[in-house]
């Protein structure tokens, strides 16, 4: 969502936090690296000494902080900008042995598109670089639509709901997870979820 330019789920506080590691990687000169690495430290000790109401300075009339803010947030997060180049190192499903890390929850579609896939296209989306074409399309199978590995809820619906919605999943799909991975577990990142499947 960031990488978009979506904020509508961001902490305000966030916002200021852009806009003072922007103004910290000034001083390192284009050394990523160090600077990402030094700034868990730096923004730690920068967040005691600026204790922040909830709201911070974002108070409906502060247009100034706020576009300030915002175009900071923008700068870091756009296609090919510093943290989304970070966050494209990342995979958005991990397979760890027999787990599963996503962030929604990993479906039969999923596996037959190809987890590597999915995440050689979030990542090259996110650094803005296709070496099949020049086409930087949103990954649409990860991060679009209900059933998408980001989107889906199908894991961390009630047990009820979510035991009919797994057979009907498990039924529609020949090509499914349990015969690709079983047995393996799935960590939903999205609500915290555990899911064991045998």
């Amino acid at each position: 969502m960031n990488v978009e330019g979506d904020f509508r789920y961001v902490d305000p506080g966030s916002f200021d936090e852009c806009i003072r590691f922007l103004e910290y990687l000034e001083e390192f000169d284009g050394e990523w690296d160090d600077a990402f690495l030094n700034w868990v430290n730096v923004s730690q000790r920068w967040k005691e000494e600026y204790r922040v109401s909830p709201n911070g300075d974002w108070l409906p009339l502060n247009f100034v902080k706020k576009n300030k803010g915002f175009a900071a947030r923008a700068s870091l997060f756009k296609q090919g900008g510093p943290l989304a180049c970070e966050l494209a190192r990342h995979p958005v499903v991990l397979n760890v042995n027999d787990w599963m890390f996503c962030h929604g929850g990993l479906l039969p579609h999923h596996v037959e598109y190809g987890i590597e896939r999915i995440n050689k296209e979030v990542s090259n989306w996110m650094q803005c670089s296709n070496e099949d074409s020049d086409d930087t399309n949103l990954p649409f199978m990860a991060t679009r639509g209900y059933d998408s590995v980001v989107w889906t809820r199908l894991y961390s619906q009630d047990s009820v709901e979510r035991t009919r919605r797994s057979w009907d999943v498990r039924r529609s799909n020949p090509l499914n997870i349990w015969f690709h991975f079983s047995p393996w577990k799935m960590f939903v990142s999205y609500r915290t979820v555990v899911t064991c499947l045998t």
